[in-house]
């Protein structure tokens, strides 16, 4: 198994937990009348999820330039954070993984 495999789909997975504690703002219902029109982007919820832990605690530009999260990624967890909703992301991340 090559890392980027790893990197690419468990590394994601396995620091879900991290970023919802650390970023998730706020863990009410209101997530879901709003997680259709945050959610409208050309973002991957995985890499959402891990471009959040990555403007959280790491180095943004390398995993963009390494091609681990796409700008519209970036943007979309920015989003996410700022507005409360990395929620809604890691529900669709979880709905695309079980799916």
């Amino acid at each position: 198994m090559n890392m980027s495999f790893l990197a690419k789909t468990i590394l994601p997975v396995l620091l879900l937990g991290t970023a919802l504690t650390g970023c998730s703002q706020n863990n009410t219902d209101n997530t879901s009348t709003t997680s259709t029109t945050v959610l409208e982007s050309d973002a991957n919820p995985t890499r959402v999820l891990l471009a959040a832990i990555l403007l959280a605690t790491g180095d943004i530009e390398k995993a963009l330039s390494d091609g681990l999260v796409t700008v519209a990624d970036i943007d979309a967890a920015t989003a996410a954070i700022t507005n409360g909703t990395l929620d809604a992301w890691r529900e669709r991340a979880e709905a695309d993984f079980n799916g």
